[in-house]
C-alpha cells in the first residue's frame, strides 16, 4: 500500500509559517502573537472590528516593530533598553484590553485566556532577552 501523505515526500512539506535560519526568536514570537490577535479579533462585529480590535491589532504590530528596532541597537545601549521596555508595555496594554474585547463579545472567554497566556509567555521571552543581554555585557567586560 502506498503512503499518500505528501508531508513525507521530499519537497512537499506543509508550510508552517517559519523561515529557515531566522535567528531571533523574540521577533518570531511577537509575530505569532500578532497573528493570534488578528485571527481572534477577525470575527468581531464591524462596530468593534474597526475600533477596539483595531487598537489591539495596532499595538501588536507595534510590538514587532519595537522589538526589531531594539535589536538593531548596540548591546547595553539606552535606546535598546527603552525600546524593549516600550514593547513590554504594549504587551501589557493588549493584556489590559483583552477583558474589554471579551465583554464586547469580540472574543470568547477561552480565547481571552489563551491570549493572556501567550502574553505572559512573550513577556517571559523578553525577560530572557534582558538576561541574555546582561550576560553578554558581562562577558565583554
Amino acid at each position: 500500500m502506498m503512503d499518500t501523505d505528501k508531508r513525507k515526500e521530499p519537497g512537499n512539506k506543509n508550510y508552517d509559517g517559519k523561515i529557515k535560519g531566522d535567528p531571533f526568536s523574540v521577533i518570531n514570537r511577537c509575530q505569532a502573537y500578532a497573528a493570534e490577535i488578528f485571527n481572534a479579533s477577525a470575527g468581531a462585529t464591524k462596530e468593534y472590528r474597526f475600533t477596539i480590535c483595531k487598537v489591539i491589532q495596532t499595538y501588536a504590530c507595534e510590538v514587532i516593530h519595537l522589538t526589531r528596532q531594539a535589536n538593531s541597537f548596540e548591546l547595553g545601549s539606552n535606546g535598546r533598553k527603552e525600546l524593549q521596555n516600550d514593547a513590554v508595555e504594549l504587551i501589557n496594554k493588549i493584556d489590559d484590553l483583552l477583558p474589554v474585547i471579551r465583554r464586547c463579545r469580540c472574543i470568547s472567554p477561552q480565547k481571552e485566556k489563551e491570549l493572556h497566556q501567550k502574553a505572559q509567555n512573550l513577556k517571559y521571552s523578553y525577560n530572557m532577552w534582558f538576561k541574555s543581554d546582561l550576560e553578554r555585557l558581562k562577558e565583554k567586560e
